[in-house]
Parts: C-alpha cells; sequence; structure tokens
C-alpha cells in the first residue's frame, strides 16, 4: 500500500514518521515549506515521544502537488490530508490525479469541513480522521507528541466504508485506532472542545495547560461548547457515538454540577497542558487562521437553524481583530472578549 502524507508539520510529521516506520518507501511525504524538506532531507523526521525519540527518512517532494499522475505504479492507494483546514478543498483538488483507482483521501482537521468533502466526492474517496492525541513543532522536522489519544476513522452514517477499514490495518501497527459508524457525530463531539480551546489559545497565546488554570477562560470554554452542542442537536446531530471523544453530556447538560464541569475541563487541560493551538501557531506565522471553520461553522449553522451564537461571535471577533494586526494575543485580548460579552 502506498502511502502520501500532505504536509510535514505537527501532526504531519508524527503520521508520517510513524507510518515510514511501518511501511518504509511506501510512504511519501508532500510538503511545500523549504525549511521543513531541507531539515527532513538532511537531518531526518523525528518524532519525539515522552523519553523515546523516532527518526524517520521518508521520501520528501518538494510543492503543494504531484508532478502529475504519472505511470499506475507511482499512484497513491491513500493520501492522508494534514493541511490547515484553509487549504483542505484546494489539496484534494491537487491531488486527485495522484490517486490510485481505489485510492481515497483522510481528513485529520479540525471542524467540518470533511463531511463537506464527503457530500461532494463519496465514501469511497474520502474517509473522515479524527486525531484524539495532540503534537507540536518544535523545529522544522522535529515534531513532540504533547498528549496521547486514539486515531478515529469511518464514515458519516450509512454502511461501513471499505476504505475505512484498509486504512484502519494501515494504522494500526503505530496507532491506537477507533473505528466509528458515524464521524459526523465525532467530528462535531470534538468540535464542542476545539472551538473553544483552538480559538481561546490564539486569543490567550496560552498552552492549553496554563490556559485552563484560569476560572474565567474555563467558564468560557464552557458557555462555547454549550452553544455549539445545542446547534449540533438543532442540526440532527444525537451525540451518541464518542471513540475517543468526551461525553458532551456532561460539558453541556443541565444536570451536571458546575463543580464537576470545571473539573472535566481541568482534566481536558491536564492531559493537553503542553499542546499550543494551532490558530495561535497561524497567527505567530502571519497565516489566515481556520476561525471560520470552527467558531465560524457554528455560527453559519446555529443561524440555519435559529439556535443563538453570541460567545462563538464574539470569539470570532476578538481572533479576526487578533488576525488584522489591531491587537496582539494575550491579557487584552481576552478583556476584550469578556467585555464584548457583557455589553
Amino acid at each position: 500500500m502506498k502511502i502520501g502524507v500532505v504536509g510535514c508539520g505537527s501532526l504531519g510529521g508524527v503520521i508520517a514518521g510513524r507510518l515510514w516506520a511501518a511501511h518504509g518507501d511506501d510512504v511519501r511525504v508532500f510538503e511545500r515549506k523549504a525549511d521543513i524538506v531541507d531539515a527532513v532531507r538532511s537531518r531526518g523526521l523525528e518524532v519525539v515521544d515522552g523519553r523515546k525519540t523516532l527518526l524517520a527518512h521518508p521520501v520528501v517532494l518538494e510543492g503543494p502537488s504531484p508532478a502529475g499522475p504519472g505511470r499506475a505504479s507511482d499512484l497513491l492507494d491513500c493520501i492522508i490530508l494534514t493541511t490547515k483546514t484553509t487549504a483542505l478543498a484546494r489539496a484534494v483538488e491537487a491531488f486527485m490525479p495522484a490517486l490510485s483507482e481505489h485510492g481515497f483521501f483522510v481528513t485529520v482537521q479540525n471542524g467540518l469541513a470533511a463531511l463537506d468533502l464527503l457530500e461532494k466526492h463519496g465514501r469511497e474517496r474520502i474517509v473522515s480522521g479524527c486525531v484524539m492525541w495532540g503534537a507540536t513543532l518544535a523545529a522544522p522536522g522535529r515534531c513532540v507528541v504533547t498528549a496521547r489519544g486514539p486515531f478515529v476513522v469511518g464514515s458519516a452514517g450509512g454502511p461501513d466504508s471499505p476504505a475505512a477499514a484498509v486504512l484502519r490495518d494501515a494504522l494500526e501497527p503505530v496507532f491506537p485506532v477507533q473505528v466509528s459508524a458515524d464521524m459526523r457525530d465525532v467530528l462535531w463531539a470534538k468540535l464542542t472542545v476545539t472551538a473553544s480551546l483552538t480559538s481561546l489559545g490564539a486569543v490567550t497565546g496560552l498552552r492549553f495547560g496554563p490556559m485552563l488554570q484560569s476560572r474565567v477562560i474555563r467558564d468560557l470554554i464552557l458557555r462555547i461548547g454549550t452553544e455549539v452542542v445545542e446547534v449540533g442537536r438543532a442540526s440532527g446531530v444525537a451525540f451518541r457515538h464518542r471513540e475517543g471523544v468526551m461525553n458532551v453530556d456532561l460539558l453541556a447538560g443541565g444536570r451536571t454540577p458546575l463543580w464537576l464541569k470545571h473539573l472535566i475541563v481541568r482534566a481536558i487541560g491536564l492531559k493537553h497542558r503542553r499542546t499550543e493551538s494551532s490558530m495561535y501557531a497561524s497567527i505567530r506565522e502571519g497565516a489566515p487562521t481556520e476561525i471560520d471553520f470552527i467558531n465560524g461553522a457554528v455560527i453559519r449553522i446555529g443561524g440555519e437553524h435559529g439556535v443563538a451564537t453570541p460567545v462563538n461571535q464574539a470569539v470570532v471577533y476578538v481572533v479576526k481583530e487578533i488576525e488584522g494586526g489591531s491587537r496582539a494575543p494575550g491579557a487584552q485580548s481576552l478583556e476584550r472578549l469578556c467585555s464584548l460579552l457583557k455589553e
């Protein structure tokens, strides 16, 4: 099985390094950033997990897409897309000629964009994935695992996807894998957390551990998560499938006491204490964030179903201000967010 990994940043680097350890030169990496390409070609790809360091030497090709379909023997059976959501649709179009006849893409992005791709290209070409672990890019070509968890894959309802079973077999040698019968449910469940942690990480500039020590931030996380659950349920999400995902009824349910909700959020912060927000990383690099695809999607779908999302709207507003350069991540941006919610 020939596997391509598009992107060699934090998640992509860990995936590429571990898959190379299991499948050798059947794994190819596509990366457009020259510093990462140079680092991997000259020193190898380092994947640090606790006290263990894996040094991988996958084939790395520059550019956003392969040169063309080429020979049938050069085509890829599986292409894992680890690009930001902002580039996901373009990546699918660019790499489609590189897929074999029965090849498929795997999405691992935060948010719900994978569901649009499934609707457009079908379950034979798109396998939705969801990583419940965390990683950060310590330096070009050096990825550090910051939180452990499973790799969840599956279809978005309906019969099991044959491609998902093939992917499971490819991943299982190096990742704990769970297969879901309803990835739509899983993606929404994860969104209850990422819509808050990722965006508030961009607002504060803090890693998740220090960030979740603040009661003010935990209150915001609970309010954002509750809005996500309300919008999801209004659009038909049952939140039944919890493969690798926390029980959202505990986070947003009315029967759970507030002290227990705060304890749950602090536990999430403990697990992901070293993880950095991908939105904050984008801001630091001067790149567009995924805010429109995460919190923005909650606002849009909430509007379609008549569900108010004032907290998500305020978060988007402040992150857009930071993106535009009128303010910087930190305590003042958090104060700005809180002041908007008091108006």
